[in-house]
């Protein structure tokens, strides 16, 4: 099938991005991403989807600033 709308997720708020999954994987709208933790390890918040689809790549570092790349899908 061909994907015709390309996403990108954005991180919420500057911190240490832990990934629940993985590039090539489906996710639904909504899904949680990952979780964001300040530099002591304190949860900050989840990264969640904006929509369904299907994920392209992901962010290889786990240093991220407020509004940095996450994650890039298609639709």
């Amino acid at each position: 099938s061909w994907f015709t709308t390309y996403e990108s997720v954005y991180s919420p708020e500057t911190g240490i991005f832990i990934r629940c999954v993985e590039a090539g994987q489906d996710i639904t709208a909504g899904q949680t991403v990952g979780q964001l933790y300040d530099y002591y390890g304190n949860p900050l918040c989840e990264v969640k989807s904006g929509g369904s689809g299907r994920i392209l790549y992901m962010t290889s570092s786990i240093a991220v600033a407020k509004d940095g790349f996450i994650l890039d899908m298609v639709h």
